[in-house]
């Protein structure tokens, strides 16, 4: 709902933040090594409601935010579910046997989903004490994960090349999308769950039907590996970022690529589009987020000079969302010198920079010796 963000850390915690004041509302600790992701179950309480065992607590009235709860993934090899509201550690998830590299909730909060380098996923039942179900049948790290719009597949992505289909409510394997020559580093549906889209380390995106499992177009021209694709709201246009310096933006039905967008100096890391389908958003490990016009491909910002270090995630928030009103809304970026900043995305002004007070310890001490 824009209210706050969620960010996840080496240093091991993952922090809830308020888009009004800056603030951190809670902070999440427990992990013994540090985090791959963090996600929200959604601010509705739903899957706060079906959770049904771990905690006898009662709903803060108090509270910044509606009852939701955070799943966090770390190099611990467990996963941890949380009460956002309070920080409480309410169920640890465990029976990885490497580093947890991924973790979602489905769209109802009824299943979540880890991924991990030990080639396996685990599907975990909310509403059962998040009892789990193991996914086997990779042959290598998953990296990926995705749960269709109605909640009822999921889909798995791996360095073995492959994508696996499973029923979620069966936890069996329903089918195979294969293609990709090198490993897939994302896989996605479209936001109405016919079309699916994966990029590869092959310097391809593949789109495939949902309904038939087939490669319906191969979209061709980045030259090196493709980290990320999104879907517009739409699903009619999908945006794919590159090692290559570059992101491109497609169209889904046809795969013709309507622009490419130019400026990074290093691996473009992340790209999303707005939900108008105007705007794309990019990070990059040049240590800048940039704007782009999806007509045109001119670049509209530079969000520069912010970062001390790689940018790894980028997000734009409803529209709405920004305090002054804009059409767009609000971005977020996270940085690997341990920030979070937020932009409006029409203006380019910042609407904040949140640091935890050890990495502004950091910063004041010289980075606190050593330096790994």
């Amino acid at each position: 709902d824009a209210r706050a963000v969620l960010t996840a850390s080496a240093d091991r915690t993952a922090k809830l933040w308020s888009m009004e004041s800056g603030g951190c509302l809670s902070t999440v600790a427990g992990h013994t090594a540090q985090l791959n992701a963090a996600v929200f179950s959604g601010s509705d309480g739903k899957a706060f409601a079906l959770l049904k065992a771990g905690t006898s607590a009662q709903p803060d009235a108090q509270s910044a935010l509606p009852r939701a709860l955070v799943l966090t993934a770390s190099d611990d090899c467990s996963a941890k579910v949380w009460d956002s509201s309070t920080g409480v550690c309410l169920k640890t998830l465990q029976g990885h046997k490497s580093r947890v590299v991924f973790a979602a909730f489905s769209s109802n909060g009824a299943w979540a989903v880890t991924t991990s380098s030990d080639a396996t996923a685990k599907l975990w039942d909310v509403q059962h004490d998040f009892r789990p179900r193991t996914l086997r049948g990779h042959a290598a790290r998953v990296g990926s994960a995705a749960f269709s719009p109605d909640g009822t597949r999921l889909l798995t992505a791996s360095d073995d090349g492959n994508i696996l289909c499973w029923s979620v409510e069966a936890g069996r394997r329903l089918g195979e999308l294969t293609g990709h020559t090198d490993a897939v580093n994302s896989v996605v549906f479209s936001p109405d769950g016919v079309l699916i889209a994966s990029a590869s380390c092959d310097h391809l995106v593949r789109v495939w039907s949902n309904i038939s499992g087939q490669c319906i177009g191969v979209l061709r021209g980045h030259e090196h590996f493709v980290k990320a694709a999104a879907f517009s709201a739409d699903g009619a246009s999908l945006v794919s970022a590159s090692n290559d310096r570059t992101a491109r933006l497609w169209c889904a039905e046809s795969g013709i690529c309507r622009c490419t967008f130019t400026g990074h100096e290093s691996s473009v890391t992340a790209a999303v589009l707005c939900t108008s389908g105007q705007i794309v958003l990019t990070a990059s490990n040049d240590r800048t987020a940039r704007l782009w016009s999806a007509d045109t491909g001119e670049c509209k910002y530079i969000f520069r000079d912010a970062f001390d270090g790689w940018v790894q995630a980028v997000s734009l928030s409803r529209v709405g969302a920004c305090s002054c009103g804009c059409a767009l809304g609000v971005l977020a970026a996270t940085g690997h010198d341990k920030t979070l900043r937020l932009w409006c995305a029409e203006t380019g002004s910042s609407r904040g920079v949140f640091k935890p007070p050890c990495a502004e310890a950091d910063a004041e001490g010289g980075g606190g010796g050593g330096g790994d």
